[in-house]
């Protein structure tokens, strides 16, 4: 939940874009926030701004993302994600800010794999498998681009 509900006892756009940074970094992090076993709601957040600040959030990265993911296209991510979680509402970007961020990740990633296989396709998508507790969701998630 964001932070600035606290002080202000209201959502707006700006909770959903912290809620959503918080998505981003689990898939990141291969792993929910609520994994996470601490008492501070916002404990799974301040771990990833934590990380993120000090360049180290490869202690975090699920390896068999890490193995895949390009550098550059991981950095995208990654600060676009850390964005995502700023305590002040007003230095969250919009969502329509977001999704071109997404999108130059996802290029970045493809541009990898196709130096890569020089021009095969390397993969359709990245694969992490993660534990669900659901049974609505399958066993594992696929990031992928709709193309």
């Amino acid at each position: 939940m964001d932070p600035a509900c606290v002080s202000t006892n209201a959502l707006s756009n700006k909770s959903d874009v912290f809620s959503f940074g918080v998505l981003l970094f689990e898939v990141l992090f291969g792993r929910e926030a609520s994994s996470i076993k601490n008492s501070d709601n916002w404990y799974f957040a301040r771990l990833a701004q934590s990380h993120y600040e000090e360049g180290k959030l490869d202690d975090l990265i699920h390896p068999d993302l890490r193995q895949q993911m390009n550098v550059e296209s991981l950095n995208v991510f990654a600060e676009i994600a850390y964005y995502c979680l700023k305590a002040q509402r007003s230095q969250r970007p919009d969502i329509n800010q977001v999704l071109p961020e997404l999108e130059k990740a996802l290029e970045l990633q493809h541009k990898y794999e196709h130096r890569l296989t020089a021009g095969a396709s390397l993969s359709k998508h990245l694969k992490v498998k993660c534990k669900i507790r659901s049974a609505k969701f399958a066993s594992s998630y696929l990031i992928t681009s709709l193309a």
